[in-house]
């Protein structure tokens, strides 16, 4: 749970040039699910990211965690809290392009009081849940931007946190990878909470359990409730299955995965 608490963000405070972008948030956010922070480019969005991330500083208010409450950006109170309790993704991934996938997930794990063979096995198993076990040892730099994007979320899950911050990371990826990164976010909010900021309403509409709206600094809705979109997978690998139930019937070399709701109605299928 993270629960903010009249949130201000000024830039350039003390100056006639003052910009302020954060006006007075509060909410709460839950343990769980997918959140979705919404807007156009300079509303806010990612300032507000960055401050409940505790990668920016804030004016006043406060940020209260299961653990933590946090009332001033770069306390050692966020930082045990960003060190034991975050995951961050960003757009431009920010990956070491020269070395390895599995070395770049590795890496951000240096600050946790864990074993090395701890590290090691989390880095395997990180890398298989974004299927990108098979490129562990390839330099990033000659992966595509959809493979990079999951490397940057292997690297995120692989500190096992409580919350996955995530700052417009489909902003580089075409429809399909768009489809598969979100994908896994949405997986991973079944476990985690997963909060994304995106400019693109079809995406939020899609993905989301709530989305968060915001207009020059302010909150302008706040809502689970919404017409679902739709989108098109690109290719046949990426699909979102909602709430489906998922079976799998084997037959005679055929392999059939069957997606269903609660209330779907019986098919015969004919296969030949």
């Amino acid at each position: 749970m993270i629960r903010v608490e009249n949130l201000n963000k000024t830039y350039d405070r003390r100056t006639r040039h003052a910009n302020k972008v954060i006006h007075g948030m509060s909410f709460t956010l839950p343990d769980r699910g997918f959140v979705c922070i919404l807007g156009a480019s300079g509303c806010g969005k990612t300032s507000l990211l960055n401050a409940i991330g505790g990668l920016d500083s804030f004016d006043s208010g406060k940020i209260i965690t299961d653990t933590a409450e946090i009332k001033r950006a770069g306390s050692r109170t966020m930082e045990r809290e960003r060190n034991s309790s975050f995951g961050y993704i960003f757009q431009n991934y920010y990956l070491l392009s020269e070395h390895s996938a599995a070395y770049n997930v590795y890496i951000g794990m240096h600050s946790m009081p864990i074993s090395k063979k701890e590290k090691a096995k989390r880095v395997t198993d990180a890398l298989r849940r974004v299927d990108m076990l098979r490129y562990k040892k390839r330099p990033v730099g000659n992966l595509s931007g959809g493979q990079q994007q999951r490397v940057a979320i292997a690297r995120a899950i692989a500190r096992a946190p409580k919350v996955i911050f995530a700052d417009e990371p489909t902003g580089n990826l075409d429809e399909a990878n768009t489809m598969n990164i979100c994908t896994i976010l949405k997986e991973l909010s079944k476990e985690s909470l997963v909060v994304m900021v995106t400019h693109e309403q079809r995406v939020a509409k899609f993905f989301a359990d709530r989305i968060i709206t915001l207009e020059d600094g302010n909150i302008i809705s706040d809502t689970t409730s919404w017409r679902r979109g739709t989108m098109d997978a690109g290719e046949k690998d990426a699909i979102y299955t909602d709430e489906y139930s998922e079976s799998k019937v084997e037959a005679d070399g055929i392999s059939i995965r069957v997606l269903s709701g609660a209330d779907a109605e019986p098919v015969a299928l004919s296969v030949v």
